[in-house]
């Protein structure tokens, strides 16, 4: 006489995820496990997880297979797996300068985007004030050191981000008016000194 155990249930497993991600995106797949015990990663470059749900960061581009498999040694199949294959793509460099280094009363300052591999920009002066132009020349309107972001992205809408600390300098500037008739017509009765700052 000999037992036999009679399973019923199957282990299974799948996850759906994009094709490409931008190199420095955790990869966060959505999973389906069905009667798993186990689960296990692996990422295609020699690194794995035994997380159910991983959040992982490729170190490198390329492009990898990933396999997932789902483990329960009480189920009929016992094991099950599926690969997928997903491309991490390289992002862009966000860079830039600025003049004048050193502030000067009331003068503009100019940046000059030297970002990499970036077709469009999205500018953050510190100011509550920002820009997609290029290379934008922006007049700050009080001293101080402003926070200035670039962030920059590619054709494929990879970000990049570059934070730098810009001082600027306003004097404020004086109006007095070359005239006034104190006739008491109700034109130009009043001289008036006006301040801009």
């Amino acid at each position: 006489i000999r037992s036999i155990r009679i399973f019923n249930f199957r282990v299974s497993g799948s996850f759906t995820m994009p094709d490409t991600i931008c190199f420095g995106t955790p990869f966060s797949p959505s999973v389906n496990a069905a009667n798993a015990s186990t689960t296990i990663w692996s990422f295609g470059n020699g690194d794995s997880s035994l997380v159910g749900t991983p959040a992982y960061t490729y170190p490198s581009v390329g492009t990898f297979t990933v396999t997932f498999i789902v483990i329960n040694p009480g189920a009929c199949n016992g094991i099950d797996s599926v690969k997928q294959i997903i491309t991490v793509i390289p992002g862009p460099i966000a860079n830039f300068t600025f003049v004048p280094t050193s502030p000067e009363p009331n003068i503009p300052t100019t940046f000059t985007n030297t970002s990499i591999n970036a077709t469009r920009y999205l500018w953050d002066f510190g100011d509550n004030t920002n820009s997609t132009v290029t290379h934008p020349v922006h007049q700050f309107n009080k001293t101080g050191t402003y926070t200035v972001c670039l962030e920059a992205f590619n054709a494929s809408n990879c970000p990049s981000k570059l934070c730098k600390p810009v001082p600027s300098e306003v004097v404020p500037l004086i109006g007095l008016p070359t005239g006034f008739s104190p006739n008491g017509d109700g034109d130009n009765d009043i001289l008036f000194v006006r301040g801009a700052a």
